[in-house]
């Protein structure tokens, strides 16, 4: 190695190899073991710092996951770090303000849902696919657990789709054996990819519909009768003043009971409709003291057609109508004696059993076969209609019998064998102070 001077010259020096690798091996030796030292001294510390800053991004990783996942109750730790720290506030902000608006959105749900399913009508929400999204309970009820109880409605469904206009029918008949059958009238608005379905049960509405309609027909059927035999006995009663004076007292006579017959008819017609309406309050009446009342004023006419008659009655008191009451004994009474022969009798009964007073009226009539058994309370039904006519039945009093009894809370039965007289029971519920 030489050094040049400044004032000129150089200085040399030289050294043998050997010497010189004596001196520097042990010294590269250190060099390179403090090299390798400090590089595993600053990866640990590069897999520190790394550590100390992958940690609140995992945690926060993991919050997000499970926000997304639907989990609301997650929350971010706090982080070293600034900005890890925001970010992490700034998410258990976010997921405060969901739980929340999630918690609104199934309140909402809920609501919606108990609302649908207190309806009396089917609710379904149908799906692009043509499958159901959703569907009340009353929709199951009527339709079946599958909704496939009406094929009418699928097509209406099918056409709102593919027209995209509303659909609506009345009358869609669901039901099968082990369900009651039913008429509908639905109605199917499409929205956007789907279509709602609302039907609401009708078969009420055309019950009572047809029921007045057949009430009509009968009423107007059975007053014909009188009328026409009215018309046509003062018709005969005009020719007999002319033309056969002795006979004008028949005639008379025969226009007077057409005439009573009729008067009864439409008496009984406004004394069921009047029962239909139910707008009378209630007091407490004394059931003894009613039929005591009506079985003494009818009396009198059983003496006349030689029919016994016996009454036994005890103490009891209903919530009612005294009037009401009264009638329906007074119609139980009078059909008693209209089918009771001379010699027969009638017994007339009033117990306290079970909580209910009962009424029995029993006679030694022809009976009642077994097929007219169901029918008797029906309006205008008669055993025979020949000799329901010509004793002045109006097809109407047993009826009316049922109506005091059920709008009373009570019940009305027969029991009969033809041959053998029949017994007609009316059950109705003591008053609260007379249990």
């Amino acid at each position: 190695m030489a050094v040049p001077l400044p004032g000129g010259g150089a200085v040399r020096v030289a050294a043998d190899d050997v010497r010189v690798e004596r001196f520097v091996g042990p010294v590269s030796s250190t060099i390179v073991t403090l090299a390798i030292a400090a590089g595993l001294f600053g990866v640990g510390v590069v897999y520190l710092v790394a550590r100390a800053i992958s940690r609140p991004i995992v945690d926060l990783t993991s919050v997000a996951s499970e926000m997304a996942a639907g989990s609301m109750e997650s929350r971010a730790p706090r982080a070293k770090a600034l900005e890890l720290d925001r970010l992490g506030a700034a998410l258990n902000d976010l997921n405060e303000q969901l739980g929340g608006r999630l918690a609104d959105v199934e309140r909402e749900r809920n609501t919606l849902d108990t609302v649908l399913s207190a309806l009396d009508q089917a609710v379904i929400l149908v799906g692009g696919d043509r499958n159901p999204l959703y569907a009340n309970p009353t929709a199951h009820k009527w339709l079946g657990p599958d909704l496939k109880g009406s094929g009418l409605i699928r097509s209406l469904v099918d056409k709102a789709m593919d027209t995209g206009e509303p659909q609506s029918v009345d009358g869609v008949e669901v039901g099968t054996q082990s369900r009651m059958g039913r008429l509908l009238r639905v109605s199917v608005t499409p929205f956007a990819d789907r279509v709602l379905v609302v039907a609401a049960d009708i078969t009420d509405a055309r019950r009572i519909d047809q029921v007045r309609r057949d009430f009509v027909a009968d009423a107007s059927h059975e007053l014909k009768t009188p009328v026409a035999s009215v018309l046509a006995s003062s018709e005969m009663l005009q020719t007999a003043l002319t033309r056969d004076p002795h006979r004008a007292d028949e005639f008379a006579q025969r226009v007077h009971d057409s005439a009573t017959q009729l008067a009864r008819l439409v008496a009984d017609l406004l004394d069921l409709s009047r029962l239909e309406t139910g707008v009378d309050e209630l007091a407490e009446v004394d059931l003894d003291n009613v039929v005591r009342s009506t079985a003494a004023e009818l009396a009198p006419r059983a003496d006349e057609q030689g029919v016994g008659w016996h009454v036994a009655t005890e103490p009891a008191v209903v919530a009612g109508r005294e009037a009401d009451l009264g009638l329906a004994i007074h119609n139980l009474l009078d059909n008693a004696l209209r089918h009771t022969p001379s010699g027969g009798s009638i017994t007339v009964s009033l117990q306290r059993v079970d909580g209910q007073a009962l009424i029995t009226v029993a006679d030694t009539g022809e009976g009642i076969p077994m097929r007219a058994l169901d029918r008797v309370f029906e309006r205008f039904y008669r055993v025979d209609v020949a000799r329901s006519r010509h004793t002045g039945g109006t097809g109407l009093g047993l009826s009316i019998v049922k109506h005091v009894a059920e709008s009373h809370g009570g019940a009305a039965r027969v029991e009969s064998e033809l041959g053998s007289g029949s017994t007609f029971y009316v059950e109705l519920p003591l008053a609260a102070g007379d249990g």
